[in-house]
């Protein structure tokens, strides 16, 4: 639906295996993704999710180390985006929040709103490794696509922190994190 031509999105998968290629947890299994990755050259790759690549727990800074370090040194090494997709517990924050600490950029997307705006979300910028602040972003979900503006819908709870990207004290408001990019 976003006019994505299909000859331009590739699966981590072998052929003989369409539901494989999906765990990255052994060095046999980081090559193999490396190797397909360093094959098609692909300016972005998106894991979804990286809790179900592998079965390093999600609440130990060693464990968040395993999964994402390896990641990040393929990403470094072929100059590539490697987005990482997390859902979020009962509580809206994110699974195996010690993964933010090894990540470069942290992308939150939250719908505040889904019962009077249930196609408005709100994206900002939690966590950075580049100085400049980024803008609050209110997105709107369309079938082909979606369409972004400045005027993002307000999160309403009283338990979020302030983000660090706003530039702020009364800013965007830290809330589920979807998305982390090595």
């Amino acid at each position: 639906d976003f006019g994505i031509p299909e000859d331009q999105i590739y699966l981590n998968t072998k052929v003989g295996d369409m539901f494989g290629g999906t765990m990255l947890e052994t060095a046999d299994q980081i090559a193999d993704f490396a190797n397909r990755v360093a094959r098609v050259a692909p300016h972005i790759v998106v894991i979804d999710t990286i809790g179900n690549t592998s079965s390093h727990g999600h609440y130990s800074t060693e464990d968040a180390m395993k999964r994402y370090k390896p990641l990040a040194e393929i990403a470094r090494k072929m100059s590539i985006a490697i987005f990482c997709v997390v859902h979020t517990n009962a509580q809206g924050k994110a699974l195996g929040r010690r993964g933010e600490g090894q990540v470069r950029v942290v992308l939150q997307l939250a719908e505040p709103d889904p019962e009077n705006q249930p196609n408005r979300l709100r994206l900002w910028v939690a966590k950075t490794n580049v100085s400049a602040t980024k803008p609050v972003l209110g997105v709107t979900r369309g079938t082909y696509g979606n369409e972004y503006d400045n005027d993002p819908p307000e999160l309403k709870s009283n338990d979020e922190r302030p983000s660090r990207s706003t530039g702020n004290s009364g800013g965007a408001k830290r809330g589920p994190v979807p998305a982390a990019a090595i």
